[in-house]
């Protein structure tokens, strides 16, 4: 009986540590805390401007509020050769999927690059044409102002970090928003279909 009660308080004592390192029992990662934030409270997003592939500048809320339906949002920069490939692997797929859908709800695509020291339009346009991006399905665009990289890290819970080769180390998900400017949902890599569900539905609403 006391073994027993020794291994059952040991596990509680795991299942609550696990609990207070990963948000009240229920997400195990800060990527995991940080969709079902979202889930339950969309967020605000700041509207920074873009410089889209063929030069225009646009404000972020601009091109959110123009489209009917809700936008899927994935961040990158083209000299990635890493996670940023499962993420263009993934839109290329979603594309595809939008070509091919007959209803009218409407999804979109948008890819942002953090880095405006590397990316200029001209890159841009290259990185579109490799990956047979269609204008008005997936636009392609890098923020303007690096003074607007910390807020756009801190609402969408990107980590970018220098890797000393002249690139970076970052993560990466598909990020939900409406038309609205608000972030309702983020979904892993690896899953464009669970992303198009979402986007599907919040366009729903």
């Amino acid at each position: 009986m006391r073994a027993a009660v020794a291994t059952l308080a040991v596990s509680l004592a795991i299942v609550f540590s696990l609990g207070w390192a990963s948000n009240g029992f229920t997400a195990l990662t800060s990527q995991k805390a940080r969709q079902l934030a979202v889930a339950t409270e969309p967020r605000d997003v700041p509207d920074v401007e873009l410089v889209m592939a063929n030069g225009e500048r646009r404000m972020l809320h601009e091109i959110l509020s123009g489209r009917r339906g809700s936008t899927v949002v994935g961040f990158f920069y083209a000299g990635c050769q890493t996670i940023c490939l499962t993420l263009a692997n993934d839109f290329t797929q979603l594309q595809g999927s939008l070509t091919d859908r007959s209803d009218d709800l409407e999804v979109n695509l948008l890819s942002i690059s953090f880095a405006p020291e590397t990316d200029s339009p001209t890159v841009l346009q290259a990185y579109a044409k490799r990956m047979a991006a269609q204008v008005g399905i997936w636009d392609i665009a890098v923020i303007r102002h690096t003074k607007d990289l910390p807020d756009l890290y801190r609402s969408f819970g990107l980590r970018v970090i220098g890797d000393g080769k002249g690139g970076y180390v970052h993560n990466s998900a598909f990020h939900i928003l409406s038309p609205e400017g608000k972030l309702v949902g983020i979904v892993d890599l690896a899953r464009p279909q669970a992303a198009l569900k979402l986007a599907t539905s919040a366009a729903m609403l």
